[in-house]
């Protein structure tokens, strides 16, 4: 099963509101991660706390990138996909 999605041109949108990884030029990979409320982007932090941040993000066109399955029906593919995009964001240097 594939666990991410490809990167995704930030002209498109995600459908569903979630935390998503995001490229940042210049920022450690810990950093990649944004919270997607439907409507607009809301800062980078790392990966746990990115769903609590609650200022809108300045960088609203930036390639982004998330799961590529239901995380609900399979959660054990969820906890990989997210040690996967932890890894890939260092080995990527995002």
């Amino acid at each position: 099963m594939r666990l991410l999605t490809d990167w995704i041109d930030g002209r498109v949108k995600p459908t569903v509101p979630g935390v998503y990884q995001r490229k940042y030029a210049g920022l450690p990979a810990f950093s990649s991660f944004c919270r997607w409320n439907g409507y607009a982007w809301f800062g980078s932090a790392p990966l746990e706390p990115a769903s609590r941040v609650r200022y809108e993000s300045s960088e609203q066109r930036l390639s982004w990138r998330g799961l590529a399955f239901d995380p609900l029906l399979f959660p054990d593919e969820a906890r990989s996909a997210l040690d996967a995009a932890r890894q890939d964001a260092v080995a990527e240097g995002v």
